[in-house]
């Protein structure tokens, strides 16, 4: 197998410029605090993005249904709703992932205090 010196020099490159601006990090923050254990810092999670929704869009989808129904509105005809607005037939996309992702999205407005449920049917 043939590689590109050029690529795997350049990927050097760019692994000894990121080692060298973890270290400049690292140590502005022990100028600020001297005892700090810089183990404990957790890495940023990379989240994936929906190929459904915008950032943001589906929760202030969720709330137009949710705020614009004149009853209290079951999540089946929350998701079907959303659906609709997004021009999205329901039956030529994956309906268990698009109605995981809306309810993701329900329990966390839920965990903010947002919304509340307002009682279980069935």
């Amino acid at each position: 197998m043939i590689r590109s010196t050029h690529s795997i020099r350049g990927r050097a490159k760019k692994i000894r410029q990121i080692k060298a601006d973890m270290d400049a990090v690292s140590a502005s923050i022990k100028v600020f605090n001297p005892d700090y254990d810089l183990r404990t810092i957790k890495a940023k999670s990379k989240r994936s993005s929906s190929q459904i929704f915008k950032h943001g869009e589906s929760s202030t989808l969720l709330m137009d249904v949710i705020r614009e129904a004149d009853r209290d509105i079951s999540t089946t005809d929350i998701v079907d709703e959303v659906a609709k607005r997004k021009g999205i037939d329901l039956a030529s996309v994956d309906r268990r992932a698009f109605t995981a992702s809306l309810f993701t999205v329900l329990k966390r407005l839920q965990a903010k205090e947002i919304i509340k449920e307002a009682s279980r049917v069935g």
